[in-house]
């Protein structure tokens, strides 16, 4: 069975991108995956110190957070989703962190599929370039095989749940619903 691991970077309780990526994660149950969601807001991964303790230590971080427990569960997942509010443009600082965190395995996180899940309080759907190009740029890294596989633009909703009121509620279900076990 595909393994699908959602990872909501939203500071915020009930924030519109997590909420559109319990959408997705319906439909991908719906398809006949196995779907498992990490609420980063519950765990705050502390910033990479590059300090390359992890290179030495089997990737473990000399932090003890989140990042040390979910390793395994990124580099088993086929399908990667990442859920994040866009601020000025780009993705969470929360994503980034996450992202950098993954310095000491990312080779093994290697050819997934990966989505992206972005919310804007602005309508238009260039404010989420950014977001796509910062994740690009991560994907570009795993190497050949890993690919950037849909994007869910839920823009022009600011306050909490009006994500449910647009097209992306849907979207989000539907991409998560079309991927093949």
């Amino acid at each position: 069975m595909k393994k699908a691991l959602i990872i909501c970077t939203s500071p915020r309780s009930g924030s519109n991108s997590t909420l559109l990526a319990s959408q997705f994660a319906a439909g991908a149950e719906d398809a006949g995956l196995s779907v498992e969601t990490v609420l980063l807001a519950d765990s705050e991964p502390g910033f990479c110190q590059a300090c390359y303790y992890c290179l030495s230590h089997s990737g473990q971080c000399f932090q003890q957070d989140i990042m040390n427990s979910i390793r395994e569960k990124l580099v088993e997942a086929d399908v990667l989703v990442f859920a994040t509010p866009v601020y000025f443009y780009g993705m969470s600082g929360q994503m980034k962190t996450f992202i950098d965190r993954t310095i000491a395995f990312y080779k093994r996180i290697a050819a997934r599929e990966v989505y992206l899940i972005a919310t804007s309080g602005d309508p238009r759907s260039s404010a989420v370039d950014g977001t796509i190009k910062g994740l690009q740029g991560f994907i570009e890294c795993l190497g050949d095989g890993a690919k950037l596989a849909g994007v869910v633009l839920g823009t022009g909703v600011s306050e909490a749940g009006d994500a449910r009121h647009s097209a992306a509620y849907d979207e989000a279900y539907q991409m998560g619903r079309s991927i093949q076990p």
